[in-house]
Parts: structure tokens; sequence; C-alpha cells
């Protein structure tokens, strides 16, 4: 897992971002989530996988093999056995993240039969001064949003600010307006695949996808 904060960081620098400590932190984590109700974890030699049941979904973050070349079996072997025990104990879709860039476990998601369900579209911010990292629910005409820390596991250099709901593309400068003036670093912004003039708007607006998320039913 720190070699992936390490890839992942060349992919989005202040997104993915690695925390000092963040060995130490991920370790008391990945404890915590283990031992959890709902929570299923398997591992081999050379990788892992992390699947938590979020309501009818199996969620997966924490999923990593060590080389690319492994992803098309042994990393399929993990996902699939992680699906069979939450499919086993009631879910029926699973949901799995992983940066845009990270072609080979695309593939393998790919692979399996899921597609992109959502992606999160960032775009760092420069704000007069960093704000704090507090939770803040953020009610503006055409926006909902939250400014808050990102997981600890990450520094971005201060708040985000991660969209909810945006009424449209013309409401992006504003946006961007509330962001800066909450002294988020970074803007988050989630869209479908569907959402052409949102996603659009998105790439001239200089924002780039860095997570995406595939859904459906993992198949061998």
């Amino acid at each position: 897992m720190e070699a992936r904060r390490s890839r992942y960081a060349a992919y989005s620098p202040v997104f993915w971002r690695p925390a000092a400590g963040a060995r130490e932190l991920h370790v008391a984590f990945l404890a915590a989530m283990v031992a959890a109700d709902g929570v299923d974890a398997f591992r081999t030699e050379n990788g892992l996988v992390i699947a938590q049941r979020r309501g009818n979904e199996c969620f997966v973050d924490d999923f990593a093999v060590a080389g690319d070349e492994r992803w098309p079996v042994e990393g399929r072997d993990l996902l699939l056995a992680a699906w069979g025990r939450q499919s086993a104990g009631g879910a029926t879709t699973a949901r799995v993240v992983t940066a845009r860039l990270d072609e080979p476990k695309v593939a393998l998601l790919l692979d399996v039969g899921l597609v992109v369900g959502e992606e999160w579209w960032v775009k760092p911010l420069t704000p007069p001064t960093a704000g704090d990292t507090s939770h803040l629910p953020i009610e503006r005409p055409g926006l909902t949003a939250v400014k808050t820390a990102a997981p600890p596991v990450y520094d971005p250099g201060g708040p985000v600010m991660l969209v909810r709901e945006v009424a449209g593309p013309d409401q992006l400068p504003a946006l961007e307006a509330t962001a800066l003036e909450h002294g988020a670093v970074l803007a988050i912004v989630p869209a479908g695949p569907g959402d052409r003039a949102l996603t659009a708007a998105l790439a001239a607006a200089a924002y780039e996808v860095a997570s995406q998320f595939y859904v459906g039913l993992p198949r061998r």
C-alpha cells in the first residue's frame, strides 16, 4: 500500500500527496478495518483486498498487488474471493476504487465485467490562506458541498472541498470561488460518465480525473 501511495502521488500530486507518518497511520486503519463487522479481508504473498459492506454494496478501496503483472491472476483471485464472501452475506453489487491512470488495475476491473459508475474530477487551488480542516457543510444556490480534511494518510496541504451536488456546468466559477473562500486547496467534483456537459466543462476548466469507481457484478 505504501508503494501504491507513492505511485498514485505521481498521478495526482495534491490529491494523493502522502502524509507524514502515512505508513503507521495506515497500519492502524487497516487493523481497525479487518476487525470491523461487515468487512472481509484477504491476502496472498503479493497482495491484499479489503471489502466493506455498505448497505447492499460491497465497497473495495484498499486493494493492491506487488507488481502490475499480478493483476490478471492474483488480483482477480483476491477480488473474486472478497466478492464471493460479500455476496454470500447479502451484497448485491460491488464498487471498486482505482486511480484512472492505474491502467493494469483498470484492465482487471473491466475484464471482470465492471464499468465506470462515477469519476472524481479534481483541481488544485491556491487560496490566499489555507483554511482549517474542520468539517463544514456548504449550501449555496446551485451547490451542495462539504469542506473537510483529506483522509489521514494524505496531506494535500489544507482542506478540500468535496462537491455533493452542482446544478450545472455554469456553476463551476462560483464553485471555485466558494472553495477559495473556505481556504480549500483542492476542489473535487464527482460526475457520472453520462454527465457529458459537466465533464466537458470540467475538462475545459483544467480539472482532471483522479479516482474512478467501477461498479457491477464481478465475474471470473
